[in-house]
């Protein structure tokens, strides 16, 4: 049965003298629970996820976890502060064993952008608030990295079109028929196979 953590900041005040009063108290009681600032922990459950967190290493076991479910449960375990967009709603699954925290924010938070901050001194400097941004739009990394495959393939194309014509000029100088000459054709048809197969590639 989940637990429930709650505010009760508006009690009625004073002692409970007779059973009419304990009854509505108790009435009024389980109203203001059900209807009034209540904060369920199965908002945070563990029911599809394990989590343990000591000296600084994590283990987690997730599947088709709430992700806010596990940034709240390690941001209590490890004392520290996890901001995040209240439009937040990623369910994850993995699992990793015994690395450091900074290692698995790094595995939750690969699909984000985020900040760590530290505090400390430099050699002793520890995680102490993580800010997690806009999720990572995928198309345009994709698009980005596709564009930059064809720019490395577009160039390599150029790069062996420049030696074919160098050795072409070659070629005119000592001949199809001399055995330096036979070597430039060779090469000459080998790189034209290599431009067709890189063209390939750009369809």
């Amino acid at each position: 049965m989940p637990k429930i953590r709650y505010s009760a900041s508006k009690l009625p005040a004073g002692p409970i003298t007779d059973t009419t009063s304990s009854f509505f108290f108790i009435l009024f009681l389980l109203l203001f629970l059900t209807c009034n600032n209540i904060s369920y922990a199965n908002d945070f459950s563990s029911d599809n996820y394990e989590l343990t967190y000591e000296k600084n290493r994590i283990n987690i076991s997730a599947s088709e976890a709430d992700l806010k479910s596990i940034l709240f449960d390690i941001a209590e375990k490890a004392n520290i502060s996890i901001r995040y967009p209240a439009s937040l709603d990623t369910k994850i699954t993995l699992k990793i064993r015994n690395i450091t925290l900074k290692k698995a924010l790094k595995r939750l938070l690969k699909d984000f952008n985020y900040s760590i901050i530290y505090s400390g001194a430099k050699k002793q400097a520890s995680i102490s608030e993580v800010f997690i941004l806009q999720k990572i739009k995928r198309s345009t990394r994709v698009n980005r990295n596709s564009n930059s495959n064809e720019a490395r393939i577009t160039s390599r194309i150029n790069s062996y079109e420049r030696r074919i014509e160098s050795l072409k000029k070659n070629l005119s100088k000592e001949g199809e028929n001399s055995a330096r000459g036979k070597r430039y054709l060779n090469q000459i048809k080998s790189y034209e196979k290599t431009i067709e197969r890189l063209k390939r590639q750009l369809n």
